[in-house]
């Protein structure tokens, strides 16, 4: 569902760059039902928004403003 709204564009140095952030977060449990423990966990993943070099990226317009924000 969150990679339906991640936000990617095309710059000279990445064919999908990412404009946006995501966060990937897992829970993950287990339960043993010898002894009744309970475990529990979480993985949290993160891609940052991409942070190349404007001046290499050949962005303009709302890319520009985007790659401003980002870095």
């Amino acid at each position: 569902m969150g990679d339906e709204h991640r936000s990617v564009s095309s710059t000279n140095m990445n064919e999908v760059s990412s404009r946006s952030h995501m966060l990937f977060v897992m829970n993950i449990s287990q339960y043993n039902l010898i002894n009744y423990s309970n475990k529990k966990g979480r993985l949290s993943l993160i891609d940052l928004a991409g942070s190349e070099k404007i001046s290499k990226t050949g962005a303009t317009g709302v890319l520009l403003d985007e790659a401003k924000r980002i870095n």
